[in-house]
């Protein structure tokens, strides 16, 4: 059966707004969905790959394929590969606008992650304007997330706010809740799916939910 071949990218060059996290659980939910998923770390800190070691020192299965690619030519490598698997997930690189616009020309989706700190969402630019530049020779569609975040506060309504009216491209209207279940799994080589939290398990849900609807996958 011939594969979707979909790149989803996690972007922000701003560290800290759970693109790791994200990238994982998007992840291992497509994969217990049936797809083939290759998760890129293109991220020289390799969070992603170190998650996989933790893993796999616990002899837990993997249900998807995960490989470190933080290299200049991530783009080219990637269209060699994506035709393997359903969905290609890269988690991109904070802190390194070169790895970051990599994931950016790579990918079918690019996702931007932002946390309600206002110093995250000033962070933001770098990577929009990245994100307009390469929407000037080639098409993806782009999306806003607010993740790690507490909706219950002024400052996630003033923050959200903010993005949607600095920023012309389109918010999910999902919300990835700030909870410490992410930060135990994570730990432990686990995705949130391997939780007892329902409510992060319905977090990640509704994401991928709202993506097959968007993008009609």
């Amino acid at each position: 059966m011939e594969k979707k071949s979909k790149v989803i990218a996690l972007v922000n060059q701003k560290g800290g707004v759970t693109k790791t996290t994200t990238s994982i659980n998007l992840a291992f939910g497509l994969a217990s969905r049936g797809f083939d998923v290759l998760l890129i770390d293109g991220d020289t800190q390799e969070s992603s790959l170190d998650w996989s070691d933790v893993r796999s020192q616990s002899e837990r299965e993997l249900t998807f394929t995960i490989m470190g690619m933080p290299k200049s030519n991530m783009a080219k490598e990637i269209q060699k590969v994506k035709s393997k698997y359903d969905f290609t997930i890269i988690d991109s690189a904070g802190r390194q606008s070169d790895l970051t616009r990599q994931a950016i020309v790579a990918c079918d989706v690019a996702i931007v992650p932002n946390s309600t700190s206002a110093f995250d969402a000033w962070a933001t630019k770098a990577t929009m304007n990245s994100i307009s530049e390469i929407l000037g020779y080639r098409e993806f569609s782009v999306y806003l997330l607010m993740s790690k975040v507490n909706v219950n506060t002024i400052v996630f309504k003033e923050v959200r706010e903010y993005l949607i009216e600095s920023y012309d491209y389109p918010m999910l209207d999902c919300v990835i809740a700030d909870r410490t279940s992410y930060q135990a799994t994570s730990g432990n080589g686990l995705s949130i799916y391997e939780s007892k939290d329902k409510k992060a398990i319905q977090d990640m849900d509704v994401f991928i939910n709202e993506l097959f609807e968007k993008e009609s996958f």
